[in-house]
């Protein structure tokens, strides 16, 4: 991936009003809908962590947590592009079966992570686990996600994830 805050040939920093963003959000048992306006402040990213570094549990107990420690440019600046109350998938990485195990929000939005300025990092809530973790194996064998980012490109710990393919991983999750 070319290092200037593109994906899919299209600024993240624009805040796309399709493809990365939905009407509102919907909770997991109303996935249906449709926005007015057709316009939507709202985007939708893939959160990566290692469950034995920080996992799903322990955002649970925390109740909030800073996502620090991202090191990769293209990752730091989807963080930056993150706005309040935004979704995440919770992806427990590194692990056997890696796999997406719940929904988060932006509780903040970004702050440098690090004393340079150079980093950024959210706070991150989270909002409900899924009915069911869905697989990367199983997200692989879907091909309606073969275009999803961390598919692409997946030694990417923060990436945009499309209202469709949102859509698509909540019903996989059983939603």
């Amino acid at each position: 991936m070319a290092d200037d805050g593109e994906e899919y040939g299209v600024p993240l920093l624009n805040r796309l009003k399709t493809g990365y963003s939905a009407c509102v959000y919907q909770p997991l048992a109303s996935l249906e809908g449709d926005c007015a306006t057709g316009e939507s402040d709202m985007a939708y990213w893939l959160m990566k962590s290692e469950p034995d570094e920080y996992g799903w549990d322990d955002l649970l107990r925390d109740g909030s947590t800073e996502w620090t420690g991202v090191r990769n440019h293209a990752a730091a600046k989807h963080l930056r592009a993150m706005k309040k109350d935004d979704r995440a998938f919770f992806y427990h990485s590194a692990i056997a079966q890696p796999c997406i195990v719940g929904i988060m929000a932006v509780a903040r939005e970004w702050q440098p992570d690090g004393e340079e300025g150079k980093w950024a990092s959210v706070k991150m809530t989270p909002v409900e686990p899924l009915p069911s973790p869905v697989t990367l194996k199983a997200m692989r064998a879907e091909g309606a996600l073969s275009d999803m980012a961390t598919l692409k490109q997946s030694r990417l710990s923060v990436s945009p994830v499309r209202e469709d393919e949102w859509k698509h991983l909540l019903r996989m999750a059983g939603a």
